[in-house]
Formats: structure tokens, C-alpha cells, sequence
């Protein structure tokens, strides 16, 4: 197994509500399938629009992403940002997938603000993302190449 290695995800806040017709994912990893109800039910507590990033704030939190593992020593192996939602694989020698993603949160958040794209108050992600470790080489490879399909320029930086 690949150790310190993680797959993660994290969408825009109100872009995937519990409920919707993909179906979603409870904190605990439980699928709940596509419901209505709860689609209404969780859209009825939105304290802000659904967030979308522009394509300029795409390229900040691309550079904000980039930004904090080369601070930490991380290794981006292959990188999407897109209007709903961001994947990364990379390698965080020793950090938890938790931490990591929270600083990737987070950094790109402050750029967002600096930039007055976003108020003090708005929150662009959803509270969570899914984190998935990287067991082997071939999972890596198979992960980076999907992410690297997907439209609006991936950036590969280590395979």
C-alpha cells in the first residue's frame, strides 16, 4: 500500500445536496440515494446560493493548491478545478488526508477573499470531501488519468 497518498474531492458549497438524482453520501459513507424530499429539505436550509467558482477563481485556487504543497513538501500528482467541484491526488509525507484537504480548503479560501471574490462571511465549500487513500501504483495511475479527462485542463504534475 501507498502510504500518505489520497484521492480527494471537495465540491462547492449547496452544488450536491443529500438527495440529489447522483445520490450523495452521508459523514459516515453511507449512500442515500436520489430522494426529492431530502433534495428539498437540505436546498430549504441554504443560508447562501449555490457557489460556482469563475474561471479566474479556478486559476487561484489551482495557484493556491499548488502553493501550499510546495510550502509543505507535498507532491501534486494530478490536479482539476472546476465550477462545482476540485480533485487532487497527492503525496503529504506523515499528514492525514483530514489536514490536508482542510489546508487546501483553506488556503484557497483566503486567496478567494484577498482577491474580493468572496465576502468574509461566504463559505465556497461544502464542510467536508471525500478522501480516498492511494493503495498502489496502479490506482494512482488509473485515478490521475481520470482526473486528467476530465474537461477544463488538469494539471499533471508527477506521473
Amino acid at each position: 500500500m501507498m502510504t500518505d497518498t489520497y484521492f480527494i474531492t471537495m465540491t462547492t458549497r449547496g452544488s450536491w445536496l443529500h438527495g440529489d438524482e447522483r445520490g450523495s453520501f452521508e459523514r459516515n459513507g453511507k449512500y442515500l440515494p436520489p430522494s426529492i424530499d431530502r433534495f428539498e429539505q437540505d436546498k430549504a436550509l441554504l443560508n447562501q446560493p449555490p457557489f460556482a467558482f469563475t474561471p479566474a477563481m479556478i486559476d487561484v485556487v489551482k495557484q493556491a493548491f499548488q502553493e501550499v504543497a510546495a510550502q509543505r513538501g507535498w507532491k501534486i500528482y494530478a490536479l482539476t478545478v472546476q465550477e462545482h467541484h476540485a480533485h487532487v491526488v497527492l503525496w503529504a509525507r506523515h499528514e492525514k488526508g483530514e489536514n490536508v484537504r482542510n489546508a487546501l480548503k483553506s488556503k484557497a479560501t483566503m486567496r478567494l477573499r484577498r482577491a474580493n471574490w468572496i465576502s468574509p462571511q461566504q463559505e465556497p465549500w461544502t464542510r467536508l470531501g471525500n478522501i480516498i487513500p492511494v493503495r498502489d501504483s496502479v490506482e494512482l495511475n488509473s485515478i490521475c488519468q481520470y482526473i486528467n479527462n476530465h474537461p477544463n485542463g488538469a494539471v499533471n504534475e508527477g506521473l
